[in-house]
């Protein structure tokens, strides 16, 4: 047949034909063959009665809905062999106004033949038996005896979901074979899903096939027990490839959802519906693919760009190798013809280098895409031999039993009481794995997740409930014709997912960084096109919510080696600075709402250098559990009742406000609670499973460079704004979510190292016992008002805070090898004792505010208390924090403290050197010269402030205004006001210095006043140490001294602010400390072994507060708890469970050893001489406020103006030692504590120099020499850093080839290279910190005398005050039994005031001194005493008033010694014992005779230095203000200004090859400017007792007066100084020694006493009144001269 045709036409305006353009069939033997060409079926509108072929396919409107070429069939009836071919392809096309002319067709001839069957059927005898229907089993015996192959060589399916959208499914090689006793089976080589254009899907080697009884599916049921049907039928689908490619702003979401329209809308109009009473069993899906490829598209203009950048940099790279060419070219020709190369020919070939240059880059920016493609994908997925097996049975099967599996896996969940409909519900056990998952950023070396051997079973639920009237919306889909549009109900609640899954997984590595963040941003963005959103009105909801929404159940994961990897770097091209957290033989419990890892943790430091793979922290045997507690209004868990609403079905109760379906399952905060659990190494591992952290130097740099990279990152928006038609809001951080956060963590045992350098020479360890930590935070969003749009600023916040270890100990290492250690050779340190703690227990918690409401955080604040905080309470003292340290003994000898500073400057300088690398190095200082404005405190008004926070300065005045003084109140009723009153009130006493009473009281000191506790507002800090002991070793000794305190307790609190001078508020902080049973123990004999650091700890029962009765027995035999006794009982500490720490044998160092009458070896005896006494210690510090001024914060000068006042008080003080103690302690003092290392000098000189040498140039000249360091300091960084790089690859290159020499070789010589730029950094870092630093001080300097000029009055901005009442000082012999000499002072007090011009007063006062003598059978017993018995003068009283040094040069402008009348009788048996005790080393009756020599040589006294004429500040100058001077020193003043000349002119000449900076240098350091100095007479006692029985010397009450002394305008050294008060005395001293020995004659007795008043009276007048007193007759002023023989000039 040919041009068979066949029309289909009905009432409606559309019809079908159906046309064929050839048909040809034939049969032979059971064969059957037939042909069919050109088959069309094609739906056309009708247009008139007539049809034609070619009318219909020019008729508008026509669609072709099916179009195969050529069909071959053919039948073999002997094999039952069936075949279909259609080699030149099937084409076939599908939209809906199609589809409803075939279904309307359809119809009408289903009910044309209902009607003609009707009309020709006759009724049939009853005799005839009707045929037996034929059963779907014989039907089935029947079809498999039959072999069906379809094979269609291409086949295209085009459907139109309206007319805009077209997508199409094209399959090659398509072949459907069905042999006889097999399953069907459906094989292609390659499918492609197209989607508007855009090829999306695409398969590679796919097979569908039929699974009846196949071997591998039926094992997979077996391994699952639960199931009842032990077989079922299945559908595989494999395939080789998957490739799944959305192209860059593809509305994917679009087009699927049209699709999904379309299918309800099938479902519409066919009416079919799913029975719910009895479903079938559905059959088994398995999922088999060797390879799944997954791609989002990116941006190409940004790949466009990202391309040019790299050709740019490629291309400047090789521009300047082509200059580099070109520069030796043209230096080759010049020294080939020198002058004769002229300068143009040079100038016109660098010229063609540069148009060259742009022809390369233009021809290699055409190029760029021409060999290699251009990068497409933002995100790519690769996943290898995937299998997914998805079992069905009976027991999961129907809405019971789904429910009842859903109920068992979402426990938690409240199920509702009347049941829920489902629209989707089904229940499998599924199970599957994988050999790897990859997922990949652009073209980013390091992968973001990757997955590798996953297995994964469990048990999987979909579900989705019947949606609510309110939860449903239409939705239109096109339909043309008589039709029209149809509209199809859509369904809006979700599909939820319920599983019980478990994973085993081989390796796992999770990457992120803020490298990644731009890219993932950008990600979200397109994922709003490929799942799009939902359309109800509510707020976004944050992903931790949909995920609590659409998933429930348990996850456990169990995880061989898991990586996190957290990058460090913002360019994502750089992998090798990370910080790496592996998880070994992890186990994962997820729940809902809780956590659990059980793992060993390890976290690495990946670096490109040495330091790379550094562990640094190793936690063993780790338990993590982090609960989640979601706070929402309603039930955290009932998702059920969320109901989601369509836009137009709003409830009217929404209309007014904004509508939130999820408002009760909605979470506004979030309560997270981790718990760690580090339980350490089981019995029977090694050692090295302990907890341990290990770090370098350059460890703690990397840290903080990567809290400043990564954890204070800001993620900046991407593609937002209305110009990428993106204006949604920021989407909510779970990082700003919490309101809570408890950390719980407890470990068995820590070791911690840190080490300067990877060579390993100097570190410290810490080793910790038992410990647990336990903290709670709390977040805050706080608005910011400035005008701007900003989100709420975070504010953490510490509800409380417990820490708790015990059996801690630190040690010290460091290595005497001077060899220089690089990096494949580590040295030995040896290891010394620091600190040793048996117990530290740290506690805070939350201040609490008075008067007003409790807050949630006060609420967790009163919850969280723990025993520390109660206590607090309970005693009135609720301290914010609570430091308690047990036992604490520490070792501090010159190794410890080496070590310590060592490895603290080694830090700091790295700290300095990033801030002078920086450019707030260079940048100015800004002062306010103008003066402040001055306010009273009646300008504060309750209405400043409406709501003041407790603390603030402008809530404390309000309330404190009142009680606080003005500033004038100050001045009027002060102690200025004080003293003006005392000194008019002694205007008609005698000045004498010991008329003035001493402060018996601690009244007048002004730290004590300051640190009341009446305007106490807050208790910050309290430090407290229990049973403490401190060891100082010096190091000309072996012995050491024990410094021990029962209770020493520190405490900060903060007071209610007060006035200050001109009107300003400043906040009141203290320190207030105590000592409460401190005792000071010496060794008495000599340690066996000094070399190491064995100490004889004392017992805490010789520390611990008691009462103590104090009888003499102990005193007179020299032991006990008294002073001076010897400490007998040993002190045996546990040894401690942490590797490392200290052994503490009974031998070594387990406390205090016998007395020396009963020593063991090894012991040392120790013996007591200090007492136990109290010592408050407080510190007042204030720093100012500007009320109302916000325009000077960053004024450096106004910013803090503090007051600090120090003030030491020791009431008591008795002390017990004998020589070797003495010089221990001295040698302790110099060589330990005041020890200022070389160094440090050289450092400090080299200051100096440079201050002198800036201070010679401007600010400008100053800033080139620090910037050209910086530029030279940055290429050195810069190179040091490349020389790391290379040689972190040649030790990876050795480590894979261990014996090349050559790689050994080139190691070595990067390792010396390294070094030496080490090296050069070190000094140049070190020069740059010393001109920053001195540029900085001058800035400063000239900014403070710029500010200065304009204020009114100088500020006080220190005060230090040291004082105690009663200090006894008993000398014993070496036995520490006989005493030798006892001594005690009372009421001493020092202070020490600075003002903020560099000038300060230095105050000295000693009450009372006495010193006796204890030597048996001599004759004096008290060598030194006061002449007044009563005590109630000041013995001592040193006055010293500086002003602001000039050139470096120190200025005094007064100095003043006053001194009582003093009582002195000396032995010549007690000075030789004071010699010894003092000096045991030097012989003391050689030195008498050395000085005896020496003293005729010296009979000038300091007249060696006279000889040359001053050059500074001489007193010739002010001669006639020192002509009206009555004291044998005055004349001489210029003689002792000459003298200190000499000795600069001696030093001159020595360092004649030295700079004018370093003469300017040393002349500052050595000299003062002495403005005058002041010591009154001193009236003395004097009783000696020589050697022998009767001696020369003898004198008994020998009355001694040392002349009065004072001098104006000199600029001496102190050494000078001293030298000229000794040749004035020597000179009084010896006349009057003469005078008594000769018992010369002095005439006129009474007229000499009454000329001594009269000379008091006038330098008293003088004093007061200045040089202008002229009135005293001349014959007054020299009436008390007398000669040697007694005649004074006016009675010859």
């Amino acid at each position: 047949m040919e041009d068979f045709s066949i029309f289909l036409t009905t009432n409606i305006p559309y019809s079908v034909i159906f046309h064929v353009d050839s048909l040809s069939a034939g049969t032979a033997a059971k064969q059957f063959g037939s042909e069919i060409e050109g088959t069309i079926l094609q739906r056309f509108s009708k247009v008139s009665q007539t049809f034609s072929l070619s009318a219909i396919e020019s008729t508008q409107g026509s669609s072709t809905l099916l179009n195969i070429r050529e069909i071959d069939l053919k039948y073999n009836g002997c094999t039952n062999e069936f075949s279909c071919a259609i080699p030149d392809g099937f084409f076939s096309s599908w939209d809906t106004t199609s589809h409803m002319t075939l279904f309307h067709h359809s119809q009408e001839l289903v009910q044309f033949g209902q009607e003609t069957k009707a009309i020709l059927s006759q009724p049939q005898s009853t005799d005839n038996q009707p045929e037996e229907p034929q059963t779907p089993s014989t039907l089935k015996s029947k079809f498999t005896d039959f072999d069906v192959s379809i094979n269609v060589t291409f086949l295209q399916f085009s459907y139109h979901l309206s007319q805009a959208k077209r997508n199409s499914i094209t399959v090659e090689e398509f072949l459907i074979r069905k042999e006889k006793e097999k399953s069907l089976k459906v094989t292609f080589p390659e499918a492609v899903f197209d989607f508007e254009g855009h090829e999306i899907i695409t398969l590679k080697s796919a097979c569908i096939e039929q699974l009846i009884n196949n071997d591998h599916h039926l094992d997979v049921r077996k391994g699952y027990k639960q199931l009842e049907l032990a077989s079922n039928w299945g559908i595989g689908f494999y395939t080789s490839a998957i490739d799944v490619v959305f192209p860059w702003e593809y509305d994917f979401a679009e087009n699927y959802n049209e699709i999904i329209n379309i299918n309800k809308w099938l479902k519409k109009v066919h009416g079919k519906k799913r029975s719910s009473d009895n479903p079938p069993i559905y059959p088994d899906m398995v999922l088999r693919c060797q390879e799944f490829t997954l791609k989002i598209g990116d941006d190409p203009f940004e790949v466009k760009l990202g391309d040019n950048y790299e050709l740019m940099k490629d291309e400047r790279m090789e521009s300047d190798r082509r200059q580099s060419l070109l520069d030796n070219k043209v230096e080759e020709l010049k020294n080939q013809h020198g002058q004769l190369l002229p300068a143009s020919k040079i100038e016109e070939l660098y010229t063609s280098l540069e148009k060259k240059n742009l022809e390369i880059f233009v021809k290699r920016s055409q190029k760029l895409n021409s060999t290699t493609p251009m990068r497409k994908a933002l995100l790519t997925l690769e996943i290898t031999s995937i299998e997914i097996n998805a079992l069905c049975d009976t027991t999961m099967n129907g809405k019971e039993n789904v429910i009842k599996h859903m109920k068992e896996i979402d426990h938690t969940s409240r199920f509702p009481e009347g049941g829920l409909d489902f629209t989707t519900l089904w229940c499998r056990m599924v199970q599957g794995h994988l050999k790897s998952f990859d997922l990949k950023l652009r073209d980013y070396p390091q992968s973001l997740w990757v997955i590798k051997d996953m297995h994964w079973w469990g048990k999987l639920i979909g579900a989705e409930q019947v949606a609510k009237p309110r939860a449903t919306r239409e939705v239109p889909v096109e339909v043309q014709g008589v039709w029209g549009n149809d509209t199809v109900i859509r369904s809006m609640p979700p599909l939820k997912f319920f599983h019980d899954l478990a994973t085993d997984v081989k390796e796992w590595r999770l990457a992120w960084g803020p490298s990644f963040e731009p890219a993932w941003a950008q990600i979200n963005l397109c994922l709003n096109l490929l799942n799009k959103p939902s359309v109800d009105p509510s707020p976004p909801v944050p992903f931790w919510d949909k995920i609590r929404h659409l998933y429930h159940g348990r996850l456990v994961a169990s995880v061989e080696q898991m990586n996190l990897y957290w990058l460090a770097m913002k360019n994502p091209y750089q992998t090798t600075e990370l910080l790496d957290w592996e998880w070994k033989n992890c186990y994962i419990d997820w729940q809902n709402a809780h956590f659990l890892i059980k793992s060993d943790l390890d976290i690495f430091v990946r670096t490109a250098s040495k330091y790379d793979d550094v562990r640094l922290l190793h936690l063993p045997n780790v338990k993590f559990e982090i609960s989640l507690e979601w706070l929402c209004q309603g039930d955290p868990n009932d998702h059920h009742s969320v109901l989601v609403c369509a836009p137009d079905k709003i409830p009217e109760y929404s209309s007014n406000q904004t509508h939130d379906s999820y408002a009760a399952f909605r979470t506004y905060n979030l309560n997270l609670s981790l718990n760690l659990d580090i339980r350490g190494h089981k019995k029977g591992e090694p050692s090295e499973r302990l907890p341990s952290c290990l770090f370098y130097s350059s460890t703690m740099r990397w840290l903080q460079n990567f809290q400043s990279r990564v954890l204070a990152n800001v993620t900046r928006p991407t593609r937002k704004g209305k110009l990428f038609k993106n204006t949604n809001p920021r989407k909510l951080q779970l990082s700003r979510h919490y309101k809570f956060i408890e950390l719980c963590a407890s470990f068995p045992s820590m070791q911690v190292n840190y080490w300067a350098s990877f060579a390993q020479r100097q570190g410290m360890e810490l080793n910790l016992g038992k410990g647990s930590f336990k903290s709670k935070y709390s977040l805050t969003l706080e608005p910011i008002e400035d005008g701007l749009i900003h989100r709420p600023r975070a504010n953490w916040s510490i509800i409380g805070l417990d820490f708790e270890v015990v059996d801690n100990e630190a040690n010290l290492y460091t290595t005497d090898s001077g060899e220089e250690i690089f990096l494949l050779s580590k040295s030995s340190a040896q290891k010394h004792h620091l600190a040793s703690l048996a117990k530290v227990v740290y506690a805070r918690h939350q201040a609490k505010t008075p008067n007003h409401e409790m807050s949630d955080l006060e609420e967790e604040s009163e919850e969280y208390e723990t025993e520390a905080t109660r206590e607090d309470t309970s005693t009135g003292k609720e301290f914010i924090h609570k430091l308690i340290v047990h036992e604490f003994c520490g070792s501090w000898t010159r190794f410890n403290r080496d070590v310590f500073f060592s490895l603290y400057d080694s830090y700091g300088k790295a700290q300095t050197l990033k801030h002078n690398l920086s450019t707030e190095a260079l940048k100015g200082i800004k002062v306010d010269t103008n003066p402040p404005s001055h306010k009273l405190p009646g300008v504060l008004s309750p209405q400043t402030s409406t709501a003041p926070s407790l603390g603030t300065p402008s809530s404390c005045s309000q309330t404190h205004s009142s009680l606080t003084p003005s500033p004038m109140t100050r001045l009027q009723g002060g102690h200025g006001a004080n003293m003006l009153q005392q000194l008019l009130a002694e205007t008609s006493t005698k000045f004498m210095v010991f008329s003035e009473e001493s402060t018996k009281n601690n009244e007048q000191l002004y730290g004590l006043k300051a640190c009341s506790t009446d305007d106490v507002i807050q208790h910050n800090w309290c430090i407290e140490f229990v049973n403490s002991q401190l060891m100082l070793k010096g190091l000309d000794f072996s012995g050491y001294v024990l410094v021990t305190a029962a209770n020493a307790e520190l405490m900060q609190k903060s007071h209610l602010p007060s006035w200050r001078e001109q009107g300003k508020l400043a906040s009141k902080t203290t320190w207030v400390g105590t000592l409460d049973g401190l005792q000071y123990f010496g060794t008495v004999d000599t340690p066996s072994d000094p070399s190491k650091d064995k100490v004889q700890w004392l017992q805490p029962s010789l520390i611990e507060r008691g009462t103590q009765k104090m009888t003499d027995l102990p005193d007179m035999v020299g032991s006990g708890e008294s002073v001076g006794g010897s400490s007998t009982i040993p002190w045996v500490r546990p040894p401690k469970i942490c590797p490392g720490s200290l052994y503490r044998s009974n031998e070594s160092s387990h406390g205090a050893a016998a007395s020396s009458s009963t020593r063991s070896t090894g012991t040392t005896s120790t013996r007591k001489w200090l007492p136990r006494c109290s010592t408050p210690a407080k510190k007042w510090g204030i720093n100012m406020m500007r009320i109302g001024d916000k325009d000077d914060e960053d004024n450096i000068l106004d910013r803090e103006e503090a007051v600090d006042s120090l003030t030491l008080i020791y009431h008591d003080l008795d002390i017990c030692t004998n020589s070797t103690q003495y010089n221990m302690i001295v040698d302790t003092l110099n060589n330990l504590l005041l020890m200022l290392e070389p160094k440090r000098k050289e450092a400090l000189a080299r200051t100096q120099h440079m201050m002198f040498a800036l201070q010679l140039s401007s600010i400008e000249d100053q800033k080139g020499p620090i910037m050209q360091l910086q530029n030279s300091l940055r290429n050195l960084i810069s190179h040091l850093r490349e020389v790391e790089k290379e040689l972190y690859d040649v030790h990876w290159a050795s480590e894979k080839a261990p014996n090349d020499q050559a790689l050994a070789q080139k190691t070595r010589s990067l390792e010396i290279q390294l070094y030496e730029i080490k090296e050069s950094m070190g000094n140049a870092a070190e020069d740059l910190r010393i001109m920053v630093s001195c540029f900085q001080e001058i800035q400063l300097q000239m900014a403070l005398k710029r500010k200065l000029q304009n204020a009114q009055s100088l500020k006080t901005t220190r005060r230090v005050e040291l004082c105690f009442g009663v200090a006894k000082w008993k000398l014993t012999e070496s036995d520490g039994q006989l005493g030798t000499a006892d001594m005690e002072l009372r009421h001493f007090k020092y202070t020490r005031i600075t003002r903020d011009d560099d000038s300060g007063d230095n105050i000295f006062e000693l009450g009372y001194i006495t010193i006796n003598n204890l030597l048996a059978n001599d004759v004096y017993k008290e060598v030194l005493r006061p002449q007044d018995p009563s005590g109630n003068q000041v013995v001592l009283r040193v006055i010293t008033r500086g002003r602001p040094p000039v050139g470096g040069i120190s200025v005094t402008e007064k100095f003043e010694l006053s001194v009582v009348p003093l009582s002195i009788q000396l032995t010549y048996r007690f000075f030789k014992k004071m010699m010894v005790f003092f000096f045991p080393r030097h012989n003391v009756d050689q030195e008498g005779q050395e000085d005896a020599l020496k003293a005729l040589d010296d009979e000038d006294g300091v007249g060696s230095i006279r000889s040359t004429k001053s050059t500074t500040i001489n007193a010739s100058s002010s001669s006639a203000s020192t002509s009206s001077l009555r004291s044998t020193a005055s004349a001489d003043s210029n003689n002792s200004t000459l003298s200190s000349q000499g000795s600069l002119s001696k030093s001159k000449r020595k360092q004649k090859n030295e700079t004018d900076i370093d003469k300017m240098k040393e002349r500052a350091s050595r000299n003062t400017s002495f403005f005058y100095i002041k010591i009154p007479a001193v009236p003395l006692s004097v009783s000696y007792k020589g050697e022998k029985e009767k001696n020369i010397e003898d004198v008994s009450n020998f009355k001694l007066t040392l002349p009065s002394l004072e001098y104006h305008n000199c600029t001496w050294t102190w050494l000078d100084l001293l030298m000229a008060m000794k040749k004035e005395y020597k000179q009084a001293v010896l006349s009057q020694a003469i005078k008594e020995k000769l018992k010369f004659r002095i005439g006129h007795k009474e007229e000499g006493a009454s000329g001594s008043e009269t000379r008091e009276d006038v330098d008293k007048a003088k004093l007061l009144m200045g040089d202008k007193l002229t009135t005293i007759p001349r014959d007054e002023k020299h009436s008390g001269r007398r000669t040697l023989f007694g005649k004074g000039q006016g009675g010859t």
